[in-house]
């Protein structure tokens, strides 16, 4: 439990709210202003009660150069200082204009008094501010459970995902024998990692949890992969090949709008009964979770006669999470890019604006490039500020169209081509080469399963190409950052 500011330039009113908390348990610091409290930093309370008004204070103990404005003023600091506790903001009586002001300055938890103070008791507002700071605890606890788990994420807009999840862990641990899960939203925004969260909670470890990327399998081998079949059961299989059903606690179906319709048949009856029937044998019984995930819109493929609407029904019906885009959960994107980094990062405030007015339309995917490439401006001055100029320097070497460009010139294709086969020739590139380069790329922005799909290999081949890409990873990252000559021009 961690301590409880009181910033307020009254001491008769602080004296009351300090003694309040600390009747129900709380370690409480109390301040006059600015100056007394900004010297308690680094340290991180866990709530802050602060005026609106400091007029008692002289002004070169004040942050803003307003006093009537000066719990304002506080509040954008703590903002900028990336402070996420609960603020119990205290004013005579807060007009729409300051409340809308305070909100702007602080865009977390604000709680403030609804009435005017002499209709309000101060014991019923500090028990208020201590349920909510009660809550805020939990939440942080959970946050932290999945942290652990290896899904990174502090953001308010997260929590019915994680509460969800933690639900489905809780059905599994008390012995329920089989959980579904639809899991939705944009394309990289961690929906296998909330997935392998969910697993390591519920069965303690990372064994067990197996993934079907549904849009690189033949259609024919799709209920073969996920159900196994006897020997024989059909043409050169000679002995028994057992379905991922049976050999996993948890299976992810991933894209599951590229099932055929065929198999979403089986799939059906598979979530109503969680019984299944491998090709040429007795049917058997899925003991474990089974999670469907899917970047694609279900009722547009249901009105478009692709995906089954008392399929779609079932799954809703049961537990359903929807992933918020990183763009809608932004606090995210700075503690996601710390963990990626190993450390903390500093930013200028247009970088910061920067990264955050970014619509990151690969998500968190796309801020993992983006890590690694600061990996690599960062390696000989890890200590350095990174300003808008490196970042747009990251965002040039990754997402080439993030940048204000002149007016795209036309080419065709044997243009671009000629360019390549000239770049080629000045930087010493063998065709083989050029075909890692293209896999490597196609893996960063489209991931595993589409990249492998765009490129039309097989699992087995690109799995075969993987292992040579990671020998190569720094040969081929330094290659991707080269200059490509500009004639002519494209």
């Amino acid at each position: 439990m961690g301590e409880i500011w009181v910033v307020d330039d009254e001491p008769r009113v602080a004296r009351i709210l300090a003694e309040l908390l600390e009747a129900r348990g709380r370690k409480v610091r109390v301040a006059r202003s600015w100056r007394d409290m900004k010297a308690w930093f680094p340290a991180q309370p866990e709530g802050i009660v602060l005026d609106l008004v400091f007029d008692r204070v002289p002004a070169e103990d004040l942050l803003g150069d307003n006093p009537v404005r000066e719990g304002i003023a506080i509040l954008r600091e703590l903002n900028r200082r990336g402070l996420r506790c609960p603020v119990l903001f205290l004013s005579s009586y807060l007009e729409p204009e300051v409340l809308a002001l305070a909100r702007h300055a602080y865009p977390r938890e604000l709680l403030y008094p609804r009435e005017k103070d002499s209709r309000v008791k101060w014991e019923t507002l500090v028990d208020f501010f201590v349920q909510k700071l009660q809550e805020q605890a939990a939440q942080q606890e959970l946050f932290a459970r999945y942290g652990e788990a290896g899904f990174w994420t502090a953001s308010p807009r997260m929590l019915p995902v994680l509460q969800t999840a933690e639900t489905v862990v809780r059905r599994l641990r008390a012995g329920k024998r089989f959980v579904t899960l639809l899991i939705t939203g944009e394309t990289g925004v961690g929906k296998e990692q909330l997935a392998l969260a969910i697993h390591r909670r519920a069965f303690g470890s990372e064994a067990g949890f197996g993934v079907v990327l549904l849009q690189t399998l033949e259609r024919g081998l799709v209920w073969v992969e996920l159900a196994g079949a006897a020997a024989g059961a059909y043409t050169d299989l000679r002995r028994e090949r057992r379905g991922i059903l049976d050999l996993h606690q948890t299976v992810l179906l991933d894209e599951i709008g590229d099932l055929p319709l065929e198999v979403q048949e089986k799939i059906l009856r598979l979530v109503d009964t969680g019984r299944y029937r491998p090709v040429g044998k007795e049917e058997r019984e899925f003991r474990g979770l089974l999670v469907f995930a899917t970047n694609r819109d279900l009722d547009r493929l249901v009105t478009e006669g692709r995906f089954r609407q008392d399929l779609l029904h079932r799954l809703r019906s049961h537990y359903w999470i929807r992933i918020p885009p990183l763009r809608e959960r932004i606090e995210d994107l700075w503690l996601i890019l710390e963990k990626l980094l190993g450390r903390p990062v500093t930013f200028t405030e247009k970088a910061r604006a920067f990264l955050e007015s970014y619509p990151w339309p690969g998500n968190v995917r796309n801020l993992v490039t983006f890590a690694r490439t600061l990996q690599d401006l960062l390696a000989e001055n890890p200590e350095m500020c990174l300003d808008l100029g490196i970042v747009a320097e990251a965002f040039d070497r990754i997402f080439r169209a993030a940048r204000p460009r002149p007016e795209a010139e036309t080419c065709t294709l044997a243009d671009l081509l000629q360019r390549i086969l000239r770049w080629m020739e000045t930087q010493g590139v063998s065709a083989d080469t050029l075909w890692n380069l293209l896999l490597y790329q196609a893996t960063e922005v489209y991931g595993t399963g589409r990249a492998r799909a765009v490129l039309g290999l097989a699992k087995s081949t690109y799995y075969r190409y993987q292992d040579d890409l990671r020998k190569q990873e720094a040969e081929l990252r330094k290659l991707l950052g080269s200059r490509v000559p500009e004639e002519p021009r494209c």
